[in-house]
């Protein structure tokens, strides 16, 4: 059965080069692959644009910013949460699939009248010290895991972390990657590889 599927995220390559926009695009290539019919929704510097990538539409939207709401602590990742409900509330998908806290949120909104059930995406461990420190994130993180038809988490710790200590199961499915899209890097002794984890 094929399936309209919107995936969001407020950064995505080539403007942010990190681990959940690179799952954003092969996620969204692969279920374009099988079938299905994907928008990804995201943002960037500049005027909006909406593009082709293979099989995907990608539309991405102007980022939201200002000095004085980056010192207030709203950075372009929290605003796109405004981009994201009017996206949400003025298009149809049959499912979400949200990679940041803030978009579940606006996915959980529109939901009380669309009805579409989203997933959320966990990139990293969910440990509720952290979240008591910033109080706003708390906020929309519990709204969020509490409204998903699924949390998806990407290790065995990460789901113990959100069971134990936000009374939620997930649903555990390791980050693939696609060596074929995302090449190891010519030049670099790759029998011998070193490998950083910086968190």
């Amino acid at each position: 059965m094929s399936l309209k599927i919107l995936l969001t995220h407020p950064f995505c390559w080539p403007y942010v080069r990190r681990g959940a926009e690179r799952l954003l695009a092969e996620i969204s290539s692969y279920l374009a692959g099988r079938g299905h019919e994907v928008t990804v929704l995201t943002s960037k510097p500049g005027s909006e644009e909406i593009v082709r990538e293979g099989e995907v539409r990608v539309i991405r939207k102007r980022q939201l910013s200002h000095p004085i709401l980056r010192r207030l602590r709203l950075g372009p990742e929290r605003l796109f949460f405004f981009t994201c409900l009017r996206f949400m509330s003025r298009n149809r998908f049959d499912v979400i699939y949200c990679i940041f806290p803030y978009d579940c949120c606006a996915a959980r909104m529109t939901g009380v009248f669309t009805k579409v059930p989203y997933i959320q995406f966990l990139a990293g461990i969910p440990i509720a010290a952290y979240f008591r420190r910033r109080p706003l994130d708390n906020l929309a993180f519990r709204f969020a895991k509490n409204g998903a038809a699924e949390v998806i988490v990407i290790s065995e710790v990460a789901q113990e972390y959100l069971r134990s200590e936000f009374g939620r199961s997930g649903l555990l499915i390791p980050v693939p990657s696609d060596l074929e899209r995302f090449q190891l890097r010519i030049g670099r002794d790759l029998a011998r590889p070193r490998i950083l984890c910086s968190a």
